[in-house]
């Protein structure tokens, strides 16, 4: 199933005043808690310099493609989910269709009952006895 993404979906950020990237989007998310993780191990020599841009290029193409997996199944809840929920009152509809009819039958059958009451009644009537 095809899922058309919008940008905004993945990244809605901009710089702040602190020059940091700030956003709400999946890819702003992701990525602020992977550069704090970078940061910190950089910080704590575990990333060597000449590592660093190996390391963070890294980073960023692993979490753009998760963001865009992240997004396209999000979607793909999202619509079958309204699916689930148009069927759902299909058959609702359904129902309520299938118990209308019942009435209408059951409202013939108890005009065919009150016309054989009738019959047999003035079929009674019009008994003579010896």
């Amino acid at each position: 199933m095809a899922t058309d993404i919008a940008l905004t979906d993945l990244t809605n950020g901009s710089l702040d005043t602190n020059n940091e990237w700030t956003g709400t989007g999946v890819f702003d998310v992701l990525m602020k808690a992977v550069n704090k993780n970078i940061e910190s191990q950089y910080n704590l020599g575990r990333i060597p310099s000449n590592d660093f841009a190996t390391v963070y290029l890294g980073s960023i193409q692993s979490v753009i493609a998760q963001s865009i997996q992240f997004v396209q199944q999000e979607k793909q809840i999202e619509a079958q989910t309204d699916l689930l929920i148009t069927q759902k009152s299909e058959a609702e509809l359904d129902g309520i269709t299938k118990r209308a009819e019942m009435a209408k039958q059951m409202e013939q059958l108890d005009c065919e009952i009150d016309k054989c009451a009738k019959l047999t009644f003035k079929e009674m009537r019009g008994i003579t006895y010896p």
